[in-house]
């Protein structure tokens, strides 16, 4: 063979296989870095400057007239500093008795663009030097075949197609409803401008993971409680149908499900039958039936799950400041806002004004996690505080009412301090405690015990701290939409604090150090709950006058 036969030939096979491998491209799906280059700008050192720019100093102080002291401190920490060249240290640096003059200063770290300045240090002056280091970047342009397609970079969605991304590897996302989703590593060089298209296959439309948000509810309640959540995802366009039969296998209702076009579906019912009125107790099945897929979950209704009429203490959902032997119902969130004034009664002056949101959320019928933050107004300036609990109950059906019984585990601390003389539980420290109940139709009753470590310094960290012994009774009378509850607790109290205003002695114990009595009302509005409660807590030469309204929403 010639070489010119030769030659053309293996033109002529190249440009098949470029064509070919173009080709491939075109019809598979992935994300292709389609053109990569790098821009070589120029970096800027102190090897190629002459006269770099003159930094001013953000900060100076007069110190010893014969000595010289600078600072040099940046956003990144841990970069290398250098003076002349010579290498002093990493930021934040501090130099002190440098000779008086004028110094060329360069901070640098990898991964970073190095700056590079002049800096005056004078004679009896501090100066300190503050240099913003900035990573190195490239371009990338995203090009998605499929329009509307969503592109995450390093789980973070990016809005438009150009993006500057930091110097390094990348994991890029892409997905779009009907689509197969797509998952990538790119590498981004410094000063580089990348193209990469995005092209996703179509995918097959199938169901999974059909669930029930709870095993159980009850449909006489109002809002979520008396609601089942049906989820599901897909993973394209299509349709189904959604039936619920009882334990003998009789439809109660369907209900056909109109074109999906996102991944998660979810189907709430509020327990009404296809005739209109509500279930009965007993088991059911959901069915899903999507084209040849067919799911099912079962679950109960049941109508001896209630709504307590509840507040949310520092120890969980309960009645005025003490927790109770009761939750809400499973997957229920309870959220809401309280205002209030509190009164030296003694001194006849307003001490402070809480001010508090909080939230309480019931992972099943057993377990309520709940927290509340806010800020005591007025008290030496303010003062914020914050409660969380994690709660653990069961109960047992008798005849006529409920035996509720359950433990508690608490932690919480406000700043300054507030509520001297001290040594009565209002919700802070760490500790735990026990509840009982008794729950009746329209009557509830109620005790508990807690006890809390370092209640009022918030602090182990050493031996001043004090504990604290409250024990709690509560009755609660409880109509359709109305509650009122009065309650009382004794404190007492274990230790002393090392605070100006406790009035205890060193290794004190007092069985009667303050009594809280108080009431608790409540109205219920479907979904909506609001609240009065006032309490008053007694010490020997001090009483707080205690009142708070609020609202608060099931969800």
């Amino acid at each position: 063979m010639s070489l010119q036969r030769f030659t053309a030939f293996l033109a002529i096979f190249i440009i098949s296989a470029g064509a070919l491998f173009s080709d491939e491209n075109a019809s598979s799906s992935g994300i292709f870095v389609e053109d990569k280059s790098v821009q070589k700008g120029f970096e800027f050192d102190e090897a190629y400057s002459t006269y770099p720019e003159l930094l001013e100093s953000d900060r100076k102080s007069a110190i010893e007239k014969e000595k010289t002291k600078i600072t040099v401190k940046s956003n990144v920490p841990n970069a290398e500093v250098f003076l002349n060249g010579n290498f002093e240290g990493h930021t934040n640096l501090t130099v002190n008795d440098l000779p008086a003059g004028r110094y060329n200063l360069r901070v640098k770290k990898t991964g970073y663009k190095p700056k590079f300045y002049r800096i005056n240090v004078p004679q009896g002056e501090e100066r300190v030097f503050y240099v913003e280091l900035e990573k190195y970047e490239g371009t990338v342009n995203f090009i998605a075949v499929q329009p509307e397609t969503l592109i995450y970079v390093d789980n973070t969605k990016i809005s438009g197609n150009i993006v500057k991304l930091e110097e390094g590897s990348h994991t890029v996302f892409a997905k779009k409803f009907g689509y197969k989703s797509e998952s990538s590593s790119i590498y981004v060089p410094r000063n580089s401008y990348q193209i990469i298209t995005i092209r996703l296959q179509e995918a097959q439309f199938s169901v999974s993971n059909f669930r029930a948000n709870k095993e159980r509810f009850n449909p006489a309640l109002k809002g979520s409680a008396g609601q089942i959540k049906f989820n599901f995802e897909v993973t394209s366009f299509g349709n189904g149908t959604l039936t619920i039969k009882d334990s003998l296998g009789n439809s109660v209702i369907s209900r056909n499900l109109p074109g999906f076009t996102t991944w998660t579906q979810n189907v709430i019912w509020d327990g009404i039958a296809q005739n209109g009125t509500k279930i009965q107790d007993g088991t059911y099945t959901a069915i899903l039936e999507s084209g040849e897929q067919k799911f099912s979950v079962d679950f109960s209704a049941d109508s001896s799950i209630k709504i307590p009429s509840a507040s949310i203490t520092a120890s969980g959902s309960g009645i005025g400041i003490l927790p109770a032997a009761f939750n809400f119902p499973e997957k229920t969130f309870c959220v809401g806002v309280n205002a209030g004034i509190i009164c030296a009664f003694e001194n006849k002056n307003f001490y402070c004004a809480p001010l508090s949101t909080f939230f309480a959320y019931s992972f099943s019928k057993n377990v309520e996690l709940s927290a509340k933050v806010g800020l005591n107004a007025g008290h030496e300036g303010s003062s914020p505080f914050i409660n969380s609990a994690l709660k653990f109950t069961a109960s047992k059906k008798q005849a006529d009412f409920d035996m509720d019984f359950g433990f508690l585990i608490r932690a919480g601390g406000a700043k300054n301090k507030p509520f001297e003389p001290y040594g009565a539980d209002n919700g802070y420290g760490l500790g735990g405690g026990l509840v009982f109940g008794l729950d009746f139709n329209n009557f509830y009753a109620g005790i508990s015990s807690e006890f809390t470590f370092a209640t009022s310094t918030f602090n182990t960290k050493n031996d001043n701290y004090d504990k604290v012994l409250r024990n709690g009774i509560c009755f609660q009378l409880k109509g359709q939409s109305v509650s009122f509850a009065i309650y009382s607790a004794l404190n007492s109290s274990f230790g002393t604090t090392a605070l100006e205003n406790d009035s205890r002695s060193s290794n004190s114990i007092e069985f009667l150090r303050a009594v809280d009595v108080g009431f608790d009302f409540q109205i219920a509005l479907n979904s909506l709950n609001l609240n009065l409660r006032s309490n008053a807590q007694i010490f020997e030469n001090q009483t707080y006058l205690k009142t708070e309204a609020g609202i608060s929403m099931l969800l």
